[in-house]
């Protein structure tokens, strides 16, 4: 199973990750509506937490959905979030243990990574090579 890795220690907080995703998902410019998120370490001025799906193996997002919008992308091995069956409940938000799964800003579906079909554009616009795909 594909997983996308970080080096924490690299990233400078510049969001081109979060702004590349909400581009390819939602085809915005909108930190807030992508499935990667970068928070800054707070009290640690320059250090920075990257949140996204870490594809993990307890897929406990997965077992909370009680609408079944959670489908096993084969091809990948990776669980993904049908928006369509998604009702915006959020019970795979309060689940996720590595706070890998949020709700998009208007809160009608929950967003988390999909690895971008295998080609996360996370990766390529990441000028500190912080992210890398793993498989």
């Amino acid at each position: 199973m594909p997983r996308l890795r970080k080096k924490t220690e690299l990233c400078v907080g510049c969001d081109l990750c979060s702004m590349a995703c909400s581009a390819h998902h939602s085809r915005s410019f909108n930190a807030s509506d992508a499935c990667i998120l970068i928070d800054e370490a707070f009290p640690s001025p320059g250090a920075y937490k990257i949140r996204y799906c870490t594809q993990c193996v307890t897929h406990e997002c997965v077992t909370a959905c009680s609408f079944d919008a959670f489908k096993l992308n084969e091809e990948l091995n990776v669980w993904v979030i049908d928006r369509a069956l998604c009702v915006g409940c959020g019970a795979c938000v309060t689940a996720c243990p590595h706070d890998g799964a949020y709700m998009e800003p208007n809160g009608r579906y929950a967003l988390k990574c999909d690895l971008c079909g295998g080609h996360p554009v996370c990766i390529d616009v990441c000028p500190k090579e912080v992210l890398s795909l793993t498989k």
